[in-house]
């Protein structure tokens, strides 16, 4: 992945030195207006950066204030190639965004990707500027949610905390009817199950966030944009508020439901802290501790002879779902991921969804 960093860069104008130098020598502003011939409209600009320094100006600040005429020069030249730099790291930091699809997918309002401003976008972050942006979201996105991602794929920072930024949108606009209660959440967690035999997104999703927000959990399904391979995310968004985000990337109810159940085994049993699941890194304890979770949850221990004895057997599958009150389509996954059943065999037993969802 390209390096998406962000080195922190000021631009001083020399008016902050001039500004300094003032102070020293206890010199007014308009002691300096009358020095340098320039009235105060003048000064102003000259303070501020919004009037270059001529060999002029410089040497009426030379005399006054000290410093030869070139380091007056050097200091306004160098300001400029400061404000080339800052400018050259936004325009890069707006290219490196999936703007289109952000556009598309409503998340600014903007009518199209040109339009969509260094001002849009740090707004639509909530945030003032790149360096606080990097300090709040690439962190975030690089080193502290964790996200299942298929192990094909590299997931672009950028891209990923504008996902994570269009669902920490979409939870603020949940209310959940009680504060996290990791044992309460334990309590619906078998019920919830159930609702994987629910065929229609349109009818299990209300239903699943409805006994989520009961838990202080609020679900939200965001659409990954175009360089964002996550599948989910989960952490506390406050104390009395947790938050598990899915992407429905791959449209299919077993990778649906294991993904929801991992980012589950991420709350409970990771203290709702939020990690990433990095290219290479996906091997992790606590990653390994969530994959474990959710496999187990479905599926617990004490089938898993019944499972190898499904195999090739529809019925015997079917039968092991009704039991066990999940939908086929999550044995059969189970069955391909555990090496038990070829990755192109009962694919017909899993359902698969079309956007939009719900």
């Amino acid at each position: 992945m390209p390096d998406q960093t962000f080195t922190p860069r000021w631009a001083s104008p020399p008016g902050d030195t001039v500004r300094d130098l003032l102070r020293k020598y206890k010199i007014s502003e308009s002691q300096l207006s009358s020095e340098i011939s320039a009235s105060a409209e003048n000064l102003e600009n000259l303070l501020t950066g919004r009037t270059r320094i001529t060999p002029t100006i410089a040497d009426n600040l030379s005399h006054t204030l000290g410093g030869s005429r070139q380091f007056w020069i050097n200091r306004d030249s160098q300001y400029l190639i400061d404000l080339e730099q800052i400018e050259a790291s936004q325009r890069d930091w707006l290219r490196s965004l999936p703007l289109a699809d952000m556009v598309r997918l409503g998340w600014i309002d903007v009518r199209n990707a040109a339009e969509a401003n260094l001002a849009t976008c740090l707004a639509f972050f909530q945030v003032k500027s790149l360096e606080e942006w990097e300090a709040v979201w690439l962190n975030l996105s690089n080193a502290s949610a964790t996200f299942r991602t298929s192990p094909t794929f590299q997931s672009d920072a950028n891209a990923v905390a504008a996902w994570l930024r269009q669902g920490e949108i979409q939870a603020e606009s949940l209310t959940c009817t009680n504060s996290w209660n990791k044992e309460q959440f334990k309590h619906v967690l078998p019920e919830i199950r159930a609702l994987s035999r629910e065929r229609e997104p349109r009818k299990f999703l209300p239903q699943l966030q409805e006994m989520c927000r009961g838990c202080g959990v609020a679900l939200v399904i965001v659409k990954a944009p175009k360089g964002c391979k996550a599948s989910g995310a989960a952490r506390l968004l406050t104390p009395k508020k947790a938050l598990i985000q899915l992407s429905f990337r791959y449209l299919s109810d077993d990778h649906f439901w294991f993904t929801f159940f991992h980012e589950v085994g991420h709350l409970l049993l990771h203290k709702g802290d939020a990690f990433i699941d990095i290219e290479g890194q996906t091997d992790s304890q606590q990653e390994t501790e969530a994959n474990d979770y959710a496999a187990n949850f479905l599926i617990p221990q004490e089938h898993l002879t019944r499972l190898k004895a499904a195999r090739s057997d529809v019925k015997k599958i079917l039968r092991l779902a009704q039991e066990l009150k999940i939908a086929p389509g999550i044995v059969v996954g189970q069955m391909q991921h555990r090496g038990i059943l070829a990755r192109n065999r009962m694919n017909s037993l899993k359902r698969h969804f079309a956007w939009p969802i719900g």
